[in-house]
């Protein structure tokens, strides 16, 4: 959900059953809104963060280091960021683009990304580019298989993410997380 209550943006995370797992408290400000569930693998905890950022907010460098901060030693936090860069994909890097960039030189973070545009306009003035992706923490980049998929009905793509880890399993149920 959106800090104001109202019903737009979001993010949502679909674990399967059997990875042992719980929900920490969502991340929820104006400019980024953020779901989070932390697992287990085989080198401990590890959170996993669906986020949606507004286009319409300016984000500096210290905002990204704090939201980044929020989800400890090791995770993967994938989503719309809207901010493009190069050093990610995009065909343009923007103002919000050098500002996360600058955050992920900082922390020593790693992007993910398919390489391809994720968002298409319907403005014919605008050209499709890449606006979602994941960034990581504490897992080697090489564990990682990134895909757009075009399967949704959307002005974005979906963007699968694999991760090739062994995770502890439970025998608790199917839940799906999400804040929208």
């Amino acid at each position: 959900m959106h800090p104001d209550c109202t019903a737009h943006g979001g993010s949502a995370i679909i674990i399967k059953s059997n990875i042992k797992h719980y929900e920490t408290e969502p991340f929820r400000t104006p400019k980024i809104q953020a779901t989070s569930v932390v697992v287990e693998d085989w080198r401990g905890h590890l959170t996993v963060t669906a986020l949606y950022s507004p286009p319409k907010h300016v984000i500096k460098k210290e905002e990204y280091i704090n939201f980044f901060k929020t989800l400890g030693p090791r995770f993967i936090a994938g989503g719309d960021y809207n901010s493009k860069n190069t050093q990610w994909g995009s065909l343009l890097t923007t103002p919000r683009g050098r500002q996360l960039q600058a955050a992920i030189n900082d922390l020593h973070l790693n992007t993910i990304s398919s390489g391809e545009p994720t968002y298409w306009p319907t403005d014919p003035e605008k050209v499709p580019d890449l606006v979602d992706f994941g960034i990581v923490k504490g897992i080697p980049t090489g564990c990682f298989k990134c895909t757009s998929l075009q399967e949704l009905s959307s002005d974005h793509s979906v963007v699968l993410l694999e991760v090739s880890q062994k995770f502890t399993c439970s025998n608790s149920m199917a839940m799906l997380h999400e804040h929208l």
